[in-house]
């Protein structure tokens, strides 16, 4: 239990005083009503006062933990634009060269059978997803490779174990 702050004291002590100095004037006159009202009131505001200040202070206590919490989320969004600043000035790894019959050996080892060739694309099939390669670009453009990446669902590891275990594309020799 907390202590009382001697303000609260001194105005419990000065309700009490009051009421006990009414209790020597004549019952049922003015004076007595009055310092007994007196006292009462002054033994009722203590709790009210007491009660307001740890309300304010709770308040205050959470507006402060707000705004420490606000200055810490601004500061790590700083942090992440920064990061993010800084990664978009790294120079970012570049898509594998890959000539169309490398790919088509890639995605045979994948289990992807070539349904028809229409154009100048080839459509592969696997679990019901097509996959369009084209026949006539050599070798293929980085985004067709990483479209191709993509939609057959290889990660960088998975991309590079194929391309080493279908070797070097005959077109590089």
């Amino acid at each position: 239990m907390r202590k009382l702050p001697l303000w609260a004291w001194l105005i419990v002590l000065s309700g009490l005083v009051t009421i006990g100095v009414g209790a020597l004037f004549h019952e049922g006159s003015y004076l007595q009503a009055v310092s007994v009202q007196l006292g009462a009131t002054a033994l009722l505001l203590v709790p009210i006062i007491l009660a307001e200040r740890s309300i304010v202070n709770t308040l205050a206590k959470k507006a402060d933990e707000a705004a420490a919490v606000q200055h810490t989320e601004q500061f790590l969004h700083f942090d992440e634009m920064w990061r993010d600043f800084g990664q978009a000035l790294e120079p970012k790894p570049k898509s594998p060269v890959i000539d169309p019959d490398q790919l088509e050996r890639m995605l045979g080892m994948d289990g992807w059978s070539m349904t028809k060739v229409r154009d100048r694309y080839a459509l592969w099939a696997k679990n019901g997803r097509l996959l369009a390669v084209p026949l006539d670009m050599q070798p293929l453009p980085r985004g067709v490779v990483r479209g191709v990446i993509r939609v057959a669902g290889w990660s960088r590891d998975r991309t590079e174990e194929l391309r080493n275990a279908t070797g070097p594309s005959a077109g590089a020799s």
